[in-house]
C-alpha cells in the first residue's frame, strides 16, 4: 500500500516540476522581452541581460525537452555553449568537457545545426576527457558483469565472473550463489542514507558484497575513480552508469567488462522487479530526471567510452551501435504519454 502512495506521490512530483520548469521559461522570457524592449541592451545592463538570458536558455531547452522536441532541445544547448565560448574568457573547462562527451558526427547531424554553429564545431579542437584515475587498483586480468536495471538473472551464467557490479544491491539469492570475488554496488549517498538499514541487513548477512559510494559513511568504502569524474555546465552531470564505468575501467586493469540491463531509459519497463523494490522515486515522470540530468550528454558519454575502451562487451554496448535517430524514435514513443502538452 505505502509503495503505491510513494509511487503515486513522485509522479505528481515530477509531473510539478515539469510543468513549473516550462512555465518558468514562458514567465522570463516576457520578462527579458519587455526588459530589453523598456531600457534597451545598454553597458549599463549587459551583465544583468546576460545573467537572466543564461537561466532562460537552459529553461528553454528544458521545456523544449519535456515537451520532446529533442532536436529543437539540442540545438539551443548548442548555441548557448556556443555562445558562452564566445563571451566568457574565464573558466571554460566544463564548455571543453561538455563538447568532448557529446562529440559525436552522428548527434551533429540528426539535430541539424545551422551553419554558424556547424563551422564553430568543424574548427573546434576537441579535447579529451580526463578519465584516468588508476591509483587505486583493485585487481586485474579479472571478468567483470556490470548489471544496470534490466538485469535479468536467469540469463547471466554467474560462474563466469570475477566480480558482479551493480547500482542496486542484487537479490539475496543471487548474492548467495556467487563463488567469484566480490559483488560491489556502487551507490549515491542519497540512496545509502534513505536505505541504510537494508545496506546493514546485507553486510551482516554476506560477506561476499561491498558498497562504494561518496557518502560519509563507515558502512561504505569509496575509490577516487568513482568520486572524481568530470563535470559539466547547465547543471547536466553524469549517471549512475557512467560513473560506473569510469570506475570500474580504473580499479580493473587488462580486464573483460560485460555490460548488460542498461538501456538508457529508452524503453518501456524501465526496471526489473528485483531492481524496482530497491530504487528511490519510482513511479515519477522519468522526462524529469532525463530532462535535468542531459539524457543526450550521458548517451553520448558511454557512447564514446564503448568507443575508446575496447574491453567493454554486452547488450547495452550493443544497444549503442544503432542508428541515434532509431534509438530517438524508440525514445519518442516511449514518453509520448509523458510529454507536457503546452
Amino acid at each position: 500500500m505505502w509503495f503505491q502512495i510513494n509511487r503515486l506521490k513522485s509522479f505528481f512530483r515530477s509531473n510539478i516540476n515539469i510543468s513549473m520548469s516550462i512555465l518558468m521559461y514562458f514567465i522570463l522570457k516576457v520578462i527579458l522581452f519587455s526588459f530589453e524592449k523598456s531600457f534597451g541592451r545598454t553597458s549599463n545592463n549587459l551583465k544583468i541581460l546576460n545573467r537572466y538570458e543564461d537561466r532562460y536558455l537552459r529553461l528553454k531547452f528544458e521545456s523544449l525537452f519535456f515537451r520532446l522536441k529533442i532536436q529543437d532541445a539540442y540545438r539551443i544547448r548548442i548555441s548557448h555553449l556556443v555562445h558562452k565560448f564566445k563571451t566568457e574568457t574565464e573558466n571554460k573547462l566544463l564548455l571543453q568537457n561538455y563538447l568532448a562527451a557529446i562529440n559525436d558526427q552522428a548527434f551533429f547531424n540528426w539535430i541539424n545545426l545551422p551553419k554558424d554553429l556547424k563551422d564553430f564545431l568543424d574548427n573546434f579542437r576537441f579535447r579529451e576527457l580526463n578519465l584516468d584515475f588508476r591509483n587505486e587498483i583493485l585487481d586485474e586480468n579479472v571478468s567483470v558483469f556490470i548489471g544496470g536495471p534490466k538485469t535479468n538473472f536467469s540469463k547471466v551464467d554467474l560462474k563466469a565472473y570475477d566480480y558482479l557490479v551493480f547500482n542496486k544491491p542484487p537479490p539475496n539469492e543471487i548474492i548467495k550463489a556467487f563463488t567469484g570475488k566480490k559483488i560491489l554496488v556502487f551507490c549515491g549517498p542519497t540512496w545509502l542514507t534513505t536505505k541504510q538499514n537494508l545496506v546493514i541487513e546485507i553486510l551482516r548477512e554476506f560477506n561476499n558484497i561491498e558498497f562504494i559510494s561518496q557518502a560519509n559513511n563507515s558502512l561504505v568504502n569509496n575509490f577516487t575513480a568513482y568520486s572524481q569524474y568530470p563535470n559539466f555546465p547547465f547543471g547536466a552531470c553524469l549517471m549512475n552508469l557512467q560513473r560506473t564505468l569510469i570506475a570500474t575501467n580504473n580499479i580493473f586493469v587488462n580486464s573483460k567488462f560485460v555490460v548488460n540491463g542498461y538501456d538508457f531509459s529508452i524503453y518501456k519497463d524501465h526496471h526489473s522487479t528485483w531492481y524496482q523494490k530497491k530504487a528511490l522515486l519510482t513511479g515519477s515522470n522519468l522526462l524529469w530526471t532525463l530532462g535535468r540530468h542531459d539524457f543526450m550528454l550521458c548517451l553520448l558519454f558511454t557512447k564514446n567510452f564503448f568507443r575508446d575502451n575496447q574491453g567493454f562487451e554486452g547488450e547495452t554496448v550493443s544497444l549503442l551501435n544503432n542508428e541515434l535517430s532509431h534509438l530517438m524514435e524508440d525514445f519518442q514513443k516511449t514518453y509520448a504519454y509523458s510529454k507536457v502538452r503546452f
